[in-house]
């Protein structure tokens, strides 16, 4: 039953293998051949995933008692059996969006450990369990939130965050020499590429606070400056880390690629994977257009379907977010999660999934936009708090999440909005570490991280 204050209709689970809704019904097996289910009728209030296809966000999904399908429901909406299942349909229920405003609770604490007449951002009730523990003196038990991360609502904190420390550390990138160079890539341009100079200017620019650190253990992988970006390019995956840069004003570019006499030829995807891989093709982390961003260590194999949401997203919506927030600072990279754990999968684990012995495909990309939360200020001026939006968006074969055959401009910001994250959530992903070098306390680096945003339209 979908229920609304003054409309109910009918949508039923059925006992058997099968589901109701409305005058179809629709055998379970079919789901997993097709996504008929997903766009049954225009404006529909729900949508069908499987459980590895659902919002980051939602975290932890790979548990056996975790149901295969879930339907996800509009503000307001109910799924349920029958007709006596109906929870009420005012305030939020079990199973709802978090960023519903029905979902939201409100948090007040009184008491000598607490500050006085002080109000505070929206937290997650995760965050609680460490605040109780400090306000008794107990140490906590290892769990989901982020110690110190409401260290701001207590008088006289008893626990000082601080930012792990790195696990993996880069090694040099350097030239590799003209043998090397000499060798085609199959697709690449017959010239390389002027290695800027690592300089301060370089780094301020692309770098306002700091590189990611990479957690992950015994990574190979090396820092590659180029005039309007910066990446951390992984030898073992053949792609960068991350990519970071600063919005800027965009140049034309030649549609070869070029490579980089930096990263040797074993090191580098070749476009002979791609022609063996036919479902597959190759996107650019930094946006097309940058300087030198068609340089081949730039490259992340991405499936068509995905590249065109990819490309709408950085040619038309981070030009628009870049104008209303007088800059941004953008890092972006590759997920690996097959198990969908929430965690990032190691490199031995990602050999054991098909198609991944030369270069492993990405289930998710991430997205994390800066900028100051002083408007006036650009990202590199800012001296004041951060504001930041997030995504993780699923690396998937084809749009039906949005109904395929619609124009870009009407589904791909919808799309991105709904797959919001936590950059907590991107840390543990990836395993990197963000913001290291910002002058900010540590426990305010935890609140950026942390947040949750949340539109209107949800």
């Amino acid at each position: 039953m979908i229920c609304l204050p003054f409309i109910c209709a009918d949508i039923a689970v059925c006992e058997s293998n099968a589901i109701s809704i409305g005058d179809f019904t629709i055998q379970k097996f079919q789901y997993y051949s097709n996504n008929f289910i997903l766009c049954l009728e225009a404006n529909q209030p729900f949508k069908a995933y499987m459980k590895q296809l659902l919002p980051k966000r939602f975290h932890y999904s790979f548990n056996d008692r975790i149901e295969p399908l879930h339907f996800y429901l509009d503000s307001q909406w109910q799924l349920a059996r029958k007709p006596l299942e109906i929870k009420s349909c005012k305030g939020g229920f079990h199973g709802s969006d978090n960023r519903f405003p029905n979902m939201q609770a409100i948090f007040i604490g009184f008491g000598p450990g607490f500050k006085f007449g002080t109000q505070v951002d929206p937290f997650e009730n995760i965050e609680v369990y460490n605040l109780m523990c400090d306000l008794l003196d107990l140490k906590p038990a290892p769990n989901n939130g982020t110690h110190g991360r409401l260290n701001h609502l207590l008088k006289h904190p008893v626990y000082t965050p601080h930012h792990p420390k790195e696990t993996s550390h880069p090694s040099e990138c350097s030239v590799v020499g003209e043998r090397a160079f000499s060798v085609s890539l199959g697709c690449s341009c017959r010239t390389g590429v002027n290695i800027p100079a690592l300089d301060k200017k370089t780094e301020e620019l692309n770098l306002p606070y700091g590189r990611p650190r990479v957690l992950q253990k015994r990574h190979n992988y090396c820092l590659l400056y180029h005039h309007r970006y910066v990446s951390g390019y992984s030898r073992d995956y053949r792609m960068p880390l991350w990519s970071m840069y600063t919005v800027g004003k965009d140049v034309t570019a030649s549609s070869c690629l070029h490579k980089d006499v930096r990263v040797p030829q074993n090191h580098n995807q070749t476009c002979l994977f791609y022609n063996n891989h036919p479902r597959l093709t190759y996107g650019f982390l930094a946006p097309l257009g940058k300087y030198f961003a068609f340089i081949v260590d730039n490259i992340v194999p991405m499936y068509p379907a995905f590249k065109v949401l990819w490309n709408y997203f950085h040619q038309n919506l981070l030009p628009e977010y870049a104008a209303a927030r007088n800059g941004v600072n953008v890092v972006s990279g590759p997920v690996f999660d097959y198990d969908s754990d929430g965690l990032y999968d190691t490199q031995e684990k990602l050999k054991r999934y098909p198609g991944n012995s030369e270069v492993p495909v990405p289930t998710h990309f991430f997205i994390v936009l800066t900028s100051c939360k002083n408007t006036s200020e650009t990202p590199l001026e800012c001296e004041g708090s951060l504001d930041a939006l997030s995504f993780i968006v699923p690396h998937r074969e084809d749009n039906s999440e949005s109904c395929d055959g619609k124009s870009e401009s009407m589904w791909v910001e919808e799309r991105m909005k709904f797959h919001t994250a936590r950059i907590r959530d991107i840390e543990l992903l990836t395993g990197l570490s963000f913001y290291q070098d910002r002058k900010q306390p540590v426990s305010d680096i935890l609140q950026l991280k942390t947040y949750l945003p949340t539109f209107e339209t949800v």
